[in-house]
């Protein structure tokens, strides 16, 4: 397994998703927040990104990969009919050390676990 740090650009990402061999790859897709991103965080993208994303991942249905998002109804929208969506609970602590809960999406091949068992970390 490999990770790369992506690089800067949108067209560069979605070039690399695009392009990127299936059989040695993995990915993880961990974008800044959809509506919340703009709240908490400089690094927000415009909602065409959010679609081209979504478009170049339904284009590769046999690529393995993992989305992470908030819960909002633009995403369900990109993202339904095409692949498998549920909420999952997290635990943030970057500012403050609070519950909260994302939305995992998955390609349809790969399906959702019907439960959740996890341990929040401290370090």
């Amino acid at each position: 397994m490999c990770s790369a740090i992506l690089p800067n650009g949108v067209r560069s990402k979605v070039k690399l998703i695009r392009n990127i061999s299936e059989d040695l790859t993995f990915l993880f897709i961990d974008p800044p927040f959809h509506e919340k991103g703009r709240a908490r965080t400089l690094n927000t993208l415009k909602p065409r990104y959010y679609e081209q994303l979504s478009r170049v991942l339904r284009e590769r249905p046999q690529l393995p990969w993992v989305l992470t998002y908030e819960n909002c109804p633009e995403i369900r929208r990109l993202n339904r009919g095409w692949s498998m969506m549920g909420n999952f609970s997290v635990r943030y602590t970057a500012r403050d050390d609070r519950p909260g809960s994302e939305f995992l999406i998955v390609p349809k091949w790969k399906g959702l676990l019907t439960h959740q068992a996890s341990v929040a970390r401290t370090w």
